[in-house]
């Protein structure tokens, strides 16, 4: 009888525990960089059980660039998905003002086993990491670093939706290595340069 119980308590955690993410939302659901993703095609936009997405945002060029990693699952599957603005070529002496603007373009994509990668980023508490000025033993420093990263991360859901954002976190990780936030958004970001063979 207690094989019988572990073996339908295994089955519903590989459903319910891998098919929903469960974090603390914020007050306000508002997605960032709408402008870039409204028309992109090929990203979903609401079919999905979760979404995560990891933006980059590059330092201060004109157009500003950024690269959008997308994580989605749909039920038992999940596919993967890395976006990277190709700004217009600006014609010497003469900027137009459509080159003053980014879009999105994707650049690769592919699917993944959502258990592995749920294992994964739930190891590096992505669902409930605080964003960097919030951090013990950071936020009171006066150390400052910058590679002119920006990093915004996501969780979306049909009702639930939370964001945090991070600054130059491979740099910092260097000098505060006893922050254990650090280490999970570089292990993070280090999951997303495997899949990014355009990095």
């Amino acid at each position: 009888m207690i094989r019988y119980l572990i073996i339908i308590i295994g089955i519903t955690f590989s459903i319910s525990g891998f098919s929903q993410i469960n974090f603390t939302p914020d007050s306000d659901r508002v997605l960032l960089f709408s402008e870039l993703t409204k028309n992109i095609k090929t990203l979903d936009s609401g079919s999905y059980n979760f979404q995560y997405r990891v933006w980059c945002e590059y330092g201060y060029s004109i157009p500003q660039e950024y690269s959008l990693f997308v994580l989605t699952q749909k039920d038992e599957s999940c596919y993967w998905q890395i976006y990277r603005t190709r700004n217009l070529e600006i014609a010497m002496g003469d900027i137009k003002e459509d080159t003053l603007h980014s879009k999105l373009f994707l650049i690769d994509a592919g699917k993944i086993n959502h258990r592995a990668y749920i294992k994964y980023f739930v190891k590096n508490n992505f669902q409930s990491l605080p964003s960097e000025d919030s951090l013990r033993g950071f936020k009171n420093s006066n150390v400052f670093i910058s590679d002119c990263a920006k990093y915004y991360f996501e969780l979306i859901t049909k009702n639930k939706y939370r964001s945090y954002e991070y600054y130059c976190p491979r740099l910092y990780y260097n000098y505060f290595q006893n922050i254990p936030e650090f280490k999970c958004v570089n292990n993070i970001l280090k999951f997303i340069d495997k899949k990014n063979k355009h990095n």
